[in-house]
């Protein structure tokens, strides 16, 4: 799996002028990728995002994540997209979110687990 980690940190404008129109910034996501022989699995910390406003996707070994968190500012985004192995089920990916801590659960197909061979006596 190819990916970076970085701080999450709003870029953009600062809070709005009074009588403005909010303004909505954007963070990049802080995301930790752990790896077993069944799966990655990518731990995001989207603080103050909500169920509803999380969204994630699966294309052509790309996932992206994005989730909003809305204030009387305006609120943010955030945003990541990470390239993950063609040894990943795409099927059977899920996500859980608790407390502002996003998981992601990127299975590995059958394929690209290890396995033992069985050795015979010739």
């Amino acid at each position: 799996m190819n990916t970076t980690t970085a701080m999450t940190q709003p870029t953009g404008h600062g809070a709005s002028k009074p009588g403005s129109e909010p303004t909505r910034r954007t963070a990049t996501a802080l995301v930790d990728v752990y790896e077993n022989h069944e799966e990655y699995l990518l731990v995001a910390d989207v603080p103050g995002a909500q169920k509803e406003t999380v969204a994630i996707s699966y294309q052509d070994n790309q996932l992206s994540l994005s989730a909003g968190v809305n204030t009387r500012e305006g609120g943010f985004d955030y945003k990541r997209v990470l390239t993950v192995g063609s040894d990943v089920d795409s099927e059977k990916i899920r996500a859980e979110l608790d407390r502002g801590v996003l998981r992601v659960h990127l299975p590995k197909a059958e394929s690209a687990k290890p396995r033992e061979i069985p050795v015979t006596v010739a």
